[in-house]
């Protein structure tokens, strides 16, 4: 779990993010790193979470415009007519060049699975290029505010003598 995460009110960046967290936490741990979106709906979020639907969709778009969730839409069920829910990433801005491949396999695969054309899939790793361009500026804005690792202390090198040809 990312440190930024955890204490997200200490960073400028997230400071109007900070109580979404749990829901970030949450999507996160559904993710299995990376490789799969959460299908799950707002409903079964906020039950989770003990939170109601209009506050899960107010948090989902605070992680969205903060740049921490990575959401596409599905598109409607052609046999029931129903919405599909969107699959949904949250992920670590620090960690963009791990997910960003695995997220576009999943991407493929969400499309053979609903059915999308071409074109759906184009728009969808097009939308994830320009989600990790805010990714890496979120990146940026929280590594501003980290503390700086102490700088270890430099060991003096102990001096070889050069013995050169023994006496007799």
């Amino acid at each position: 779990m990312p440190v930024w995460a955890v204490r997200p009110g200490s960073y400028t960046a997230l400071r109007g993010v900070a109580l979404t967290m749990p829901l970030w936490l949450l999507l996160h741990s559904r993710n299995q790193d990376f490789f799969k979106p959460c299908y799950a709906s707002r409903e079964d979020l906020g039950m989770t979470l003990g939170i109601g639907r209009a506050k899960v969709s107010r948090q989902l778009g605070q992680l969205r415009k903060a740049g921490l969730l990575f959401e596409v839409k599905r598109g409607v069920e052609p046999k029931t007519k129903r919405h599909r829910p969107p699959a949904r990433w949250a992920l670590d801005p620090f960690t963009d060049d791990l997910w960003r491949e695995k997220a576009e396999v999943a991407l493929v695969r969400v499309a053979e699975e609903d059915g999308h054309d071409g074109r759906w899939l184009r728009r969808a790793v097009t939308a994830l290029e320009a989600f990790a361009r805010r990714s890496r500026f979120l990146m940026a804005a929280i590594r501003d505010d980290m503390p700086i690792p102490p700088s270890k202390p430099r060991r003096r090198r102990k001096k070889k003598r050069n013995s050169g040809p023994h006496r007799s």
